[in-house]
């Protein structure tokens, strides 16, 4: 139940950023200041999404790489937090061994240090939550907004905090896997955002490459 919750949640995520399916580098400016979704937002904003996602990539082989592979970083996202959050909620399901037990998996510390990723790094984006409307007033909050940026973001952080658990439990020797489904889908979970990471991180260079 909690897998066929967490899919669900996944296709409306995906669903909820329809708006973003098709922007390029030649509507980025007006999707962000002028008559788009984001209409109002500063040209910084129109700048960072345009080299982050939608930077032109006509004719050589690198730029339609990084095309699509900035999109594949990208729309992976939202299928996969709901179903990492899910892999680290299903170990706690009871009965189970003790945390120390369960830290020794390399599927369930890939699902916990992956929620702990994402934690952060939503903390570090508030100023795309937020936004003073004026001096005197209050703030207006962009949950759309943050949330596309978090899926920027979170590829490489993902990675990075997979890698690094994973790295840890094999020079400590804590690397146990016990065999069991529930670990094995942390496993799959993890490799899978390690290989997303990466695929942003070329895409990012072939993008650099291209410019």
């Amino acid at each position: 139940m909690i897998l066929i919750a967490a899919t669900a949640f996944s296709l409306a995520l995906v669903r909820g950023l329809s708006s973003v399916y098709s922007i390029h580098s030649n509507d980025a400016v007006n999707f962000w200041t002028g008559q788009g979704s984001f209409a109002g937002r500063s040209r910084s904003t129109a700048i960072f999404f345009t080299d982050s996602y939608a930077r032109s990539t006509s004719r050589p082989w690198s730029g339609l790489a990084a095309f699509w592979g900035q999109r594949l970083a990208f729309w992976s996202c939202p299928c996969l937090i709901p179903w990492t959050i899910a892999a680290a909620a299903l170990p706690l399901v009871l009965p189970r061994p003790s945390i120390r037990r369960l830290m020794r998996r390399p599927g369930v510390a890939a699902s916990w240090t992956f929620v702990t990723a994402f934690g952060a790094l939503a903390i570090t984006l508030p100023g795309a939550l937020f936004t003073k409307i004026d001096p005197a007033g209050g703030f207006t909050l962009h949950t759309y907004y943050w949330w596309i940026l978090i899926c920027f973001a979170l590829p490489r952080t993902a990675a990075l905090t997979v890698i690094v658990s994973w790295i840890t439990l094999a020079l400590s020797g804590c690397w146990q896997p016990d065999g069991g489904w529930r670990d094995w889908i942390g496993i799959a979970l993890g490799a899978l955002w390690i290989c997303v990471g990466m695929i942003a991180v070329l895409s990012s260079w072939l993008t650099v490459l291209v410019s």
